[in-house]
This record gives structure tokens, C-alpha cells and sequence, in this order.
């Protein structure tokens, strides 16, 4: 079986605010790195785009 290819970057979570890492998959599928879960009960991720500043979220 190939591998798929996956790429990471860092995510605003909509539901509460958290930055997290993320892999972002072919399909546009994003999961957390390190957490089966996420960060909230309504963890819905949108990836920080090039020259979008972390601080915005804080």
C-alpha cells in the first residue's frame, strides 16, 4: 500500500480558540497531531494561512 501524502500545519480551532498542530490530509480531512479527541467538544479546525498571525487568536 503507498503512503499518503499528509502535509502538517498549525490550526485555529473555531469552537474555542486553541491553536493546535495538525496533518491535513488529500481529501481536506484535518486531525490534530497527538490528540484522538481535539481540544473541545466542538473542535472544528481552520488552518492559519500563510502570513496569518497566531496572536490574532490569543
Amino acid at each position: 500500500m503507498a503512503d499518503v501524502e499528509k502535509t502538517k500545519a498549525v490550526a485555529v480551532c473555531d469552537g474555542c480558540g486553541e491553536l493546535a498542530p495538525v496533518r491535513v490530509w488529500p481529501d481536506g480531512t484535518i486531525h490534530p497531531i497527538g490528540s484522538e479527541d481535539g481540544c473541545c467538544e466542538e473542535a472544528d479546525y481552520r488552518i492559519l494561512e500563510d502570513g496569518e498571525s497566531a496572536a490574532a487568536f490569543e
